[in-house]
């Protein structure tokens, strides 16, 4: 039975797909590339995600990626929670479970959208500015006392659930994510839902 879920931010809980593909156009275009569509963006992408950038900009940077991405994402729209997220958050919380968010996102969009989506207290702990994922997850597991055995990290692509399965949790994969259904099948996740609510059967 798992009694505690570490999700990731960006395209598990909120909604950023088309905000995504838009800041890679405008990145593609300053860059002198032509932007690639939606369908091979949600072919590509995955964490960590200088994979995804190195794929069509080879010499490109950690930093010059960030500066680029906080460059860009504060003029666009901003993104919102998926349907359902907040309630079953909310279920989750109620009967217990300790959750958890380690996210590639920057700290300075992610935390005032759990702040505006009220979903700041129910998080024990919310990590975000993450590269290489698998640091994070195991320091909450050793922080929090948690045991990986009944510990799920919850994710959209196959980096997600690679990073779930080194660090020895149970890796959950969702479908309406950022990623292609194809890629993410792809990395074995032990569970794979098509509705956030159907978490609530896990627990």
């Amino acid at each position: 039975m798992i009694n505690a879920l570490i999700f990731d931010w960006a395209g598990t809980l909120q909604n950023n797909i088309d905000v995504y593909v838009e800041l890679c156009g405008v990145i593609f275009k300053k860059l002198g590339k032509t932007p690639i569509s939606k369908e091979e963006i949600r072919q590509n992408i995955t964490i960590p995600y200088m994979n995804f950038w190195n794929k069509y900009f080879p010499d490109m940077t950690l930093e010059k990626q960030n500066k680029l991405y906080a460059e860009t994402i504060i003029s666009l729209d901003k993104s919102q929670l998926y349907d359902g997220v907040k309630e079953t958050l909310e279920h989750l919380s109620q009967k217990g479970i300790k959750l958890f968010v380690v996210s590639s996102e920057m700290s300075f969009t992610l935390l005032p959208e759990a702040k505006r989506g009220n979903l700041l207290d129910l998080f024990t702990e919310v990590i975000a500015d993450v590269h290489e994922k698998e640091e994070s997850i195991k320091e909450v597991i050793a922080k929090h006392n948690l045991d990986p055995e009944k510990t799920a990290y919850v994710g959209d692509t196959d980096g997600d659930i690679i990073a779930g399965k080194t660090c020895g949790v149970k890796t959950i994969a969702i479908t309406w994510g950022m990623q292609a259904k194809e890629p993410l099948t792809a990395s074995n996740p032990d569970i794979m839902i098509d509705d956030i609510k159907e978490i609530l059967d896990l627990v």
